[in-house]
């Protein structure tokens, strides 16, 4: 038997697209969201280099339950909010609202969490959904989430359902079955913590979050191979390299060696290692961030890169469906569905479907990437209509 899982990142959500609804959606429930976002004139799917609008949100909804009715089991790997959430809503607030500004923002981030989760429960309503935190998650802004910032329970409390309750801990940490299947621990992690790019500046001084992140994981590790079961980690950021951050700032990186790391150079070392003690156990390890298809071998563990839903910068939105087997947990084939935004009639289609994902096969894979120059070029090609990615290996 096959279980399906739907792969979900980077929705990059904008209530704030629409600015003539903005008042509305901030003072009304959040029961009245979907009416009013219905009343918008703002109908078209979303522009390149822009995030994730009403309409589009829409869509994907339509497109992941066409493309998958009846999911085992959802992940949503992080960045939910759009870029720059906390300025933008800022600036566009009404004059008479700045002054309560503190007051008014953490309400309104909750309102749009709850909007899109419920949304998506009452698309899949019998789906497990295992969502995690990104960097522009949170109450102070990208990079700055905190242990015990007053969002980590809202956004879980907002995915949690009658017979699903996600119970993370106050740095948004939390482990959970795959069901009713005890041979699988999905371990979700909030690896913001462990990023080159953190910033502490919300968090109380000298908050050693990305290390107790490390040592939580450390410790989950060892109870699931203690009990037996294979795990999948599941965190926003991916090990390794930092690619946009790389090509942005140093073109010529391959040629000169110089590369950007996702986590600060002691945590991947650290990470690398916990992998490596308890590679018997960790099947795989999913994330988001990037916006493109990737693959990436850490040590001897896969590592899935989901594209974005938010065609931003210029890709198209995609999103994945994988078939794992029930018993031996085992990737029969990993699907991608694109929303092509440059055709005025786009809709969802199916792009490209690997099979056979095992750790072998995608070295393989990478290899011969790495090799053929025909394949490189075809790959890269058409990497932003998400029907190919960019592959790496450290």
């Amino acid at each position: 038997a096959l279980d399906s899982v739907l792969l979900i990142s980077d929705i990059h959500f904008d209530p704030l697209a629409d600015r003539k609804i903005l008042a509305q959606l901030i003072s009304q429930p959040v029961e009245k969201w979907q009416e009013i976002f219905d009343s918008s004139s703002l109908k078209k799917l979303g522009d390149y280099g822009h995030d994730t609008n009403y309409p589009l949100f829409r869509s994907m909804l339509a497109g992941l339950q066409s493309a998958e009715p009846d999911p085992a089991l959802i992940i949503v790997s992080g960045d939910l909010f759009r870029h720059r959430f906390r300025a933008e809503f800022e600036s566009l607030i009404p004059p008479e609202m700045k002054s309560k500004f503190k007051q008014i923002y953490p309400t309104f981030i909750e309102k749009t969490i709850q909007f899109m989760a419920q949304a998506m429960r009452a698309t899949f309503p019998s789906a497990q959904i295992i969502p995690v935190l990104g960097n522009n998650d949170s109450t102070c802004g990208d990079y700055k989430v905190y242990r015990g910032d007053a969002f980590v329970p809202v956004f879980m409390n907002a995915w949690s359902s009658e017979t699903q309750k996600i119970i993370a801990n106050e740095a948004g940490h939390y482990t959970t079955q795959f069901g009713q299947n005890k041979k699988l621990r999905i371990i979700a992690i909030n690896n913001v913590y462990l990023a080159e790019k953190y910033n502490s500046y919300c968090a109380p001084k000298g908050d050693p979050s990305g290390a107790n992140a490390l040592g939580w994981l450390s410790t989950q590790l060892a109870q699931a191979e203690k009990r037996k079961e294979k795990v999948w980690i599941v965190g926003h950021l991916p090990p390794g390299i930092d690619v946009s951050s790389t090509m942005f700032k140093n073109p010529s990186a391959c040629e000169n060696g110089n590369f950007f790391s996702m986590f600060k150079p002691h945590f991947t070392r650290e990470y690398l290692e916990l992998l490596n003690r308890h590679r018997e156990s960790v099947q795989l390890t999913i994330a988001g961030h990037g916006h493109f298809n990737e693959f990436r071998m850490a040590n001897d563990v896969p590592v899935l890169i989901v594209p974005s839903i938010a065609p931003f910068p210029s890709n198209n939105p995609a999103f994945e469906v994988m078939k794992v087997t029930h018993d031996s947990l085992q990737i029969q084939s990993l699907t991608t569905y694109s929303l092509d935004l440059s055709n005025a009639n786009a809709k969802w289609t199916k792009l490209a479907e690997l099979n056979d994902l095992t750790p072998r096969n995608i070295s393989a894979l990478i290899e011969q990437l790495r090799t053929d120059g025909k394949k490189q070029s075809a790959y890269i090609e058409r990497m932003l209509s998400n029907a190919g990615g960019l592959a790496t290996q450290f």
